[in-house]
This record gives structure tokens, C-alpha cells and sequence, in this order.
């Protein structure tokens, strides 16, 4: 008896419920699941929660819902501020490259002048054989 109340008169589980802004979902009392559009197996059951029930899913529900319109209103920004810091990763890489190169040009020189001086000295040894 104890289980024919919990699951509702018509055994589906399924129970619509509203938020303060008016937005319907359906929760289901077996599977934990909500949905926000009606599922099609939905049949109308009664006195399927209590009252604490109703508010714990309900608030739960409703933060799940304010978290994806929290996100949705600051997407713009979050892609900015990705963006900026990608930027901002960008030039700092560039920079050290950069730096690295100047601090190392000197000595670059050095060994291509070094090598260049081998070379010549074997082309010239050969030459005098």
C-alpha cells in the first residue's frame, strides 16, 4: 500500500511541478530525474510527495535553473575574459622567445662564425693538396 502512494495512482511516478518564474518541469519520484519539457509517458498522479519532499526537489530544480541562466547571461563575458587571457598567454610566450633570442644572438654568431671559419680553412687545406 505503502508503495502504490509513493508511485501515484497511475504508476508512472511523473509529477509537474512550477518554479517561481513560472517554468513547468516534471520530476520523477523513481528515478530522480527531472525534465523540462513533459515526457510522453506523463500521467497526472496525486499525493505523490510531501510537503519537504516538494521543496527539497524544488529547490534543487530551481538552482539547477539558476546556475544555466547565470551562465547564459555572463557567456559573452567568460568568452572575453577567455580571450583576454589567451591574448595576454599569446604575447607573454612571444616576449620570452623574443628575450631568449637577444640573450642568445651574441653567442649564435659566434659559433656560425666559428663554423664558418672550419669550413673555409678545409676548403683551403683541400685545395693545397
Amino acid at each position: 500500500l505503502q508503495w502504490h502512494l509513493f508511485l501515484g495512482k497511475s504508476g508512472s511516478g511523473w509529477m509537474m511541478n512550477r518554479l517561481k518564474d513560472g517554468s513547468k518541469f516534471y520530476y520523477n519520484t523513481q528515478t530522480k530525474d527531472y525534465k523540462w519539457s513533459r515526457p510522453e509517458d506523463v500521467v497526472k498522479d496525486h499525493g505523490l510527495l510531501n510537503k519537504e519532499e516538494i521543496q527539497r526537489v524544488v529547490s534543487n530544480v530551481t538552482a539547477a535553473h539558476d546556475r544555466e541562466h547565470l551562465f547564459m547571461s555572463n557567456e559573452n563575458l567568460i568568452v572575453k575574459i577567455k580571450a583576454t587571457y589567451r591574448g595576454y598567454q599569446a604575447r607573454k610566450s612571444y616576449k620570452e622567445r623574443l628575450d631568449f633570442m637577444k640573450r642568445q644572438l651574441p653567442l649564435i654568431l659566434k659559433i656560425q662564425s666559428k663554423w664558418k671559419m672550419v669550413l673555409q680553412k678545409k676548403k683551403y687545406r683541400d685545395r693545397l693538396k
